[in-house]
């Protein structure tokens, strides 16, 4: 299957991408083949935000899911774990970044480190427990 970054003439489809100057999260699976490493790498070098990140899942595909025999699920489940931690760690740098710029004393910059802190803590030990929905404690941010 091509590339959907491909167009028909070959050209690459990446405008909107490289002219983006936001932070970015890229999630991608290592073998996604939709979006191959190659061209991604090509169109990453190439892009100008300002805070650029890739969280890669080890084997997933273009949906993240890892096919790893018995232990897809599972697999893909840890993965997933995995990416929303990247998620809240990016957007937790984020809030400090933002806080940092608007803050003109050093308290609303603790403030966030704290929360920071406690949303890193809560991804780790509680927000993606396998228990009861009703049990699940929800990350907030």
């Amino acid at each position: 299957m091509d590339s959907p970054m491909l167009l028909s003439q070959g050209n690459l489809r990446d405008t909107p991408l490289v002219d983006l100057t936001l932070p970015l999260l890229f999630v991608r699976g290592s073998k996604d083949s939709m979006c191959k490493a190659g061209i991604f790498a090509a169109v990453k070098a190439r892009m100008t935000s300002v805070d650029l990140q890739v969280h890669e899942v080890e084997g997933g595909d273009h949906g993240l899911a890892v096919h790893a025999g018995k232990q897809s699920k599972t697999n893909t489940q840890n993965a997933l774990e995995q990416v929303s931690a990247a998620i809240c760690e990016f957007a937790c740098m984020l809030q400090q970044k933002h806080v940092a710029e608007q803050s003109t004393d050093g308290s609303q910059q603790q403030d966030a480190q704290s929360h920071h802190k406690q949303t890193h803590a809560v991804t780790e030990s509680s927000s993606l427990d396998q228990g009861p929905p009703a049990k699940r404690k929800k990350l907030v941010m």
